[in-house]
């Protein structure tokens, strides 16, 4: 995937902040219903992709150019960044649901937009840079996220940091919500 493609993939990323923004603004209740309804319609069409030629073909017209090579044969980021959201309005209080998918929605974006630009240093196939923009960008979220506790926001920054960077084979769309926000909401406990 040359920078162009990935770049679009990321603004389709970005694309998703509706997802915790409506997380905050709406009632969980709504939220719920929505997430729930868009996971099996995505759903749906993942497997109608797999297993039906015209439907493939159709679902590659028109985003083959910005599909990663495993995802021909796998979910989509899209599918699982749903999935994830669904988990996190359902499981975590409403700070830490944004924040968590917050992190890997414009952490996650900031992290590939670097570290393809300005990586240099490798670690596990991703870069220092491309690290240290997830994590500053984490930092920037947690700052901006009312009420988020600024310790256990912290917390979350860092694991969705070493998620992102770490060559874990389940999809990061839907580690890095769901480690950092178990992480904030276990910290919540202590604060």
């Amino acid at each position: 995937m040359d920078f162009f493609d990935e770049l679009n993939r990321k603004l389709v990323h970005l694309s998703s902040l509706c997802i915790p923004i409506g997380i905050y603004f709406l009632p969980k209740r709504t939220c719920v219903q929505i997430l729930f309804f868009l996971t099996i319609l995505f759903l749906s069409i993942e497997i109608l992709r797999m297993v039906h030629r015209p439907t493939s073909k159709i679902f590659y017209t028109f985003f083959g150019s910005i599909l990663r090579r495993k995802e021909r044969f796998t979910l989509t980021g899209s599918t699982t960044l749903l999935m994830s959201s669904l988990v996190c309005v359902l499981i975590f209080q409403k700070p830490i649901a944004v924040a968590a998918l917050c992190f890997l929605i414009v952490g996650d974006t900031m992290a590939a937009l670097v570290g393809k630009t300005f990586g240099r240093i490798k670690v596990f196939r991703k870069t220092i840079e491309g690290s240290l923009a997830c994590l500053g960008t984490c930092i920037i979220i947690v700052l901006i996220v009312p009420p988020l506790d600024f310790v256990v926001g912290l917390i979350g920054a860092v694991v969705a940091t070493l998620i992102e960077l770490l060559p874990i084979p389940l999809d990061d769309n839907f580690l890095i919500p769901i480690l950092s926000g178990a992480a904030m909401q276990y910290m919540l406990t202590f604060v």
